[in-house]
């Protein structure tokens, strides 16, 4: 007789498994892609100590995210100098009303 076992495996982000580095990871490669020109993308591209200091801050940037495509504009944010910079609380309060659209509108993502 053949016995089955059922599993469910539930990801509740942050509780059972955290993907907020992987996201961020995921976020730099696609922001390596659609700001291919930018300086900033070459600096922290060859220097792994930026780049790990750069997903730790998006980490505690991340719950502002509300969906997957989004990681690329916070990474931006939290790396391209001329976003002027803004504190992690500001991220955190700001993203979806002010930073997002302008990201998306001066890019021309929108």
């Amino acid at each position: 007789s053949s016995e089955t076992t059922t599993i469910y495996a539930l990801d509740f982000d942050g509780v059972l498994v955290d993907s907020a580095s992987e996201t961020g990871h995921s976020g730099w490669k696609a922001a390596k892609i659609l700001f291919p020109n930018a300086s900033w993308i070459q600096d922290i591209d060859d220097d792994d100590a930026k780049l790990k200091a750069l997903i730790a801050r998006f980490c505690q940037a991340r719950p502002c995210l509300e969906t997957g495509w989004e990681a690329a504009l916070i990474i931006k944010l939290l790396a391209d100098p001329t976003e002027g910079n803004p504190t992690n609380d500001e991220i955190l309060l700001h993203f979806q009303s002010t930073y997002k659209p302008k990201i998306l509108a001066s890019s021309k993502l929108a």
